[in-house]
Parts: structure tokens; sequence; C-alpha cells
């Protein structure tokens, strides 16, 4: 059972080593990469408010303003690593591992809020189009963190699955 960044492990391990899982339940699962023009913009507009408040006047609220478009931008794990986690980070997200969602072959739930502002619905339905033994569940008023706010309704799915 994993829910966003653990997609990835999940799908790593269920392509590579179908043999020791025996079913994958993803929970929002961030495993697709996207638009690569997109975060090129992104990046550009970064440095440019990263510049503006490195003035003197300007340099306080830098912390604030960097918080904030983090949130933006649902960037809140990487906010909080620092050093060498940081760059590990940055560098699997790199990965689009969409590819490899093929080759599970496990019998597969797929839980998505329509509403995920950090992974889009749209990645629900190619996990489901993907993985052949799949069935998917999306929680029509849920976010992100539908393994908080769905909790009742996702644990009796599940329960009911293994």
């Amino acid at each position: 059972i994993v829910h966003s960044f653990g997609g990835r492990i999940a799908t790593i391990l269920a392509a590579k080593y179908p043999d020791i899982i025996e079913k994958i339940v993803y929970i929002a699962a961030a495993t697709i990469r996207h638009n690569e023009q997109k975060k090129a913009k992104t990046e550009h507009r970064a440095k440019m408010i990263k510049k503006i408040f490195h003035t003197p006047l300007l340099r306080p609220l830098f912390p604030f303003i960097k918080r904030i478009g983090y949130k933006a931008l649902g960037q809140h794990d990487y906010e909080q690593l620092d050093g060498v986690l940081k760059e590990t980070f940055s560098l699997v997200v790199q990965q689009d591992l969409s590819n490899l969602l093929e080759k599970n072959i496990l019998p597969t739930k797929i839980f998505w809020g329509e509403h995920d502002n950090y992974v889009p619905i749209k990645d629900a339905h190619t996990f489901h189009e993907k993985i052949s033994h799949s069935t998917l569940t999306i929680f029509p008023d849920g976010r992100h963190g539908i393994h908080k706010t769905h909790a009742t309704e996702i644990a009796q799915k599940i329960a009911s699955f293994l």
C-alpha cells in the first residue's frame, strides 16, 4: 500500500520483482513525469523571484515567499529536505516510470482524488489503462490526501481486496 512518492518504489518493485509482491494498492501515486517545458518555465520564474528577493530590502521576506512558492507548486517534500537528500529526491522525481506500469501483472487497486493538486487525475486513468489487473476508484471530492479524508472507504476496499 503506497501513497504519492511511494508509488515510484512500488512501480519499480512490481516491474523488477513481481514474485515478492502479491498485490499493490496505489493511492495518488506520483510515478509519471510531466511536461518538461512547464518545468523549465517554473524554474526560470523561481530564479527570477529568488533574484528579486535577494535584494537587501526584500531579503527578510524570502523564506516566507519560498514557502508559498513550494506550497503553490505542491513541493512540500522538497522544501523540507537538505543536502544529499534534496539532490536525491530531485533526481528520483525526474524519472518517468510510466513505461514500467505495463510490466505490473499483479492485482492492483488504484485510489485517486479528482481534485488532486499534486498528482493529476489523468495519471489515475493512465495507471488503470496500463495495469491490466487493476481497478480504479476516484473520489469526486478528493484531493491528494485521500488516505486521510477518505480513510474509512479506502480501508474497507483494501480489506476486501487483501
